[in-house]
C-alpha cells in the first residue's frame, strides 16, 4: 500500500472516530471546527500555487486538495447535507484528475451514503450517489487500480441492480439490464451475474426459456448450501408457474448432478418429493410413471444414505394427490404440499 493511500486511511480513521458511530451532536461540532480549521489550510494551499512551480509540487498539492474534498463529502454526509456533498464533489472534479489511491477510498465513500440511501428507502438517491462512486472508478485507468477497487466495483454495480429493481419501471430495467452486461464482461464470479439475471427474468414472463438456461447455469455451479438451495427452490417455484416441463429439468439436475453426491440427506429428501409432487401435479409432462421410475433408480444407486421414513410417507402421500393448481405454494417456494416431519398434508 502506498504511503499517500495510508495517509488517506488514517485521515478517515480520525475522522470516523471524532464523529463516533452513534453521531453525538457533541462530536459532529468538534469536527465541524476541526474541518473549519483544515478549510482555513486548503484555501492558503490553493494560493500557494505559482506559475512555474514544479510538476512534483503541484502533484502534491492536488492530492492534499482531493484529501480535503474527501473528508468534507464524508462530513456532509455524516450530517445529512448531501446536497453540501454534491457540492464538494463538483469541486472535487473541478480540481483535476483525482489520483488512483484516492479514487479507491472515494468510490469507496461514495458506496456506502449510496447504500446508505437504500436502506432509508430513498431508492432514485442511492442510485444517483452508487453511479458517482462506479464514474470515479470508471475514470481510472485499469492497470492503476489495485484489486480492492475491483471489488468496490463490483459491489457497486451488484448493489446498484438490487436498487433499481426496489422501484421496477421500464428505465430502471433498462438500466439493471446494462449493468448485467457490464458485469458479464469484468465480473469474475458468474454465478454471482446469474443469480441477479433470474431476479430480472422474473420480471420478464416472456423470457421462460432464457429463465430456465440461467437458472440451470446457477444450479451447476453455485455452491451448495441451505440459502443457496432455498433460492434455487424459490426461483424453480417461479419457472413451474411458467413451464411444468423446465421446471421438473431444473429439479433433476439439481438432485443427480449437485445434491445426490454430498451428504445433505435433508434437501435430498425434499427435492424427490417434491419432484414426485411436480410430476403427480404436472398435465404437461408424459410418460410420467416411467420418468418417476428412472428417477427413483438413480436415487437408488447415487444416494449414499437410505430415504428416511417421513420423506418416504411423504412421497407416497403426495404421489396419491390429483391434480390442484394451488397446491404446494408455500412462502413462495417450491415446496410439496407435505410436511416431512409430521406427514401432514398441507392445503
Amino acid at each position: 500500500m502506498s504511503p499517500a493511500r495510508k495517509s488517506t486511511k488514517k485521515e478517515n480513521a480520525r475522522l470516523d472516530a471524532t464523529l463516533g458511530a452513534d453521531g453525538n451532536q457533541g462530536q459532529l461540532g468538534v469536527t465541524e471546527r476541526i474541518v473549519e480549521q483544515a478549510a482555513l489550510y486548503h484555501q492558503r494551499l490553493q494560493q500557494s500555487f505559482r506559475a512555474g512551480s514544479s510538476t512534483e509540487l503541484i502533484a502534491h498539492c492536488q492530492q492534499l486538495s482531493s484529501d480535503y474534498y474527501i473528508l468534507r463529502i464524508r462530513l456532509a454526509w455524516c450530517q445529512d447535507r448531501l446536497d453540501l456533498a454534491e457540492i464538494m464533489m463538483t469541486k472535487l472534479n473541478s480540481d483535476g484528475a483525482v489520483e488512483a489511491v484516492l479514487a479507491e477510498n472515494l468510490a469507496d465513500l461514495l458506496f456506502e451514503i449510496g447504500r446508505d440511501q437504500a436502506a432509508k428507502r430513498q431508492y432514485s438517491m442511492a442510485v444517483r450517489w452508487l453511479e458517482k462512486a462506479r464514474d470515479v472508478l470508471v475514470r481510472q485507468q485499469p492497470e492503476e487500480l489495485g484489486n480492492d477497487a475491483m471489488d468496490v466495483m463490483s459491489c457497486v454495480l451488484h448493489t446498484t441492480v438490487h436498487v433499481l429493481l426496489k422501484e421496477p419501471s421500464e428505465d430502471n430495467r433498462v438500466k439493471a439490464w446494462s449493468i448485467i452486461h457490464e458485469l458479464e464482461g469484468r465480473a469474475a464470479n458468474k454465478v454471482s451475474v446469474a443469480l441477479l439475471k433470474l431476479e430480472l427474468l422474473t420480471l420478464a414472463p416472456e423470457a421462460t426459456q432464457e429463465y430456465s438456461e440461467v437458472l440451470l447455469l446457477v444450479v451447476r455451479h453455485i455452491q451448495i448450501s441451505d440459502v443457496n438451495i432455498r433460492t434455487v427452490l424459490h426461483h424453480t417455484h417461479q419457472l413451474r408457474g411458467r413451464c411444468t416441463r423446465m421446471a421438473h429439468g431444473v429439479l433433476v439436475v439439481l438432485l443427480t448432478e449437485r445434491l445426490l453426491s454430498t451428504s445433505h440427506l435433508e434437501w435430498i429428501e425434499k427435492t424427490i418429493v417434491t419432484i414426485i409432487w411436480n410430476i403427480t401435479t404436472s398435465t404437461d409432462l408424459l410418460d410420467r410413471l416411467n420418468t418417476l421410475e428412472e428417477l427413483l433408480e438413480t436415487v437408488a444407486t447415487g444416494c449414499s444414505a437410505a430415504i428416511r421414513t417421513p420423506a418416504t410417507h411423504a412421497a407416497q402421500i403426495v404421489s396419491l394427490i390429483l391434480p390442484r393448481p394451488a397446491i404446494g405454494r408455500d412462502l413462495g417456494l417450491m415446496t410439496p404440499p407435505v410436511d416431512i416431519e409430521t406427514d401432514r398434508v398441507r392445503v
